[in-house]
């Protein structure tokens, strides 16, 4: 699942390798590419997929790289 939000995209990604694993991952749009912002894993399904919407929701609202990279991580205030 990608949701855009704004100049970020919010990515849920799922590696079967990598076990049950879910990751929220945060990429900034570049001029030839993107940059990654923020990675957060989480163990169930319905809670990333929560996450990320309410992450990009955020984004939309004005929140920044830098509140992204001073939070906390998983469910903290991002502004």
């Amino acid at each position: 699942m990608t949701i855009p939000a704004g100049p970020f995209t919010v990515e849920l990604g799922h590696v079967a390798a990598q076990g049950s694993t879910w990751v929220v991952t945060t990429w900034r749009k570049r001029l030839f590419g993107r940059k990654r912002i923020s990675t957060d894993w989480f163990l169930e399904k319905p809670q990333a997929e929560e996450f990320a919407r309410r992450l990009a929701r955020e984004l939309e609202a004005g929140a920044t790289a830098g509140s992204l990279k001073k939070r906390k991580p998983g469910w903290g205030v991002l502004s």
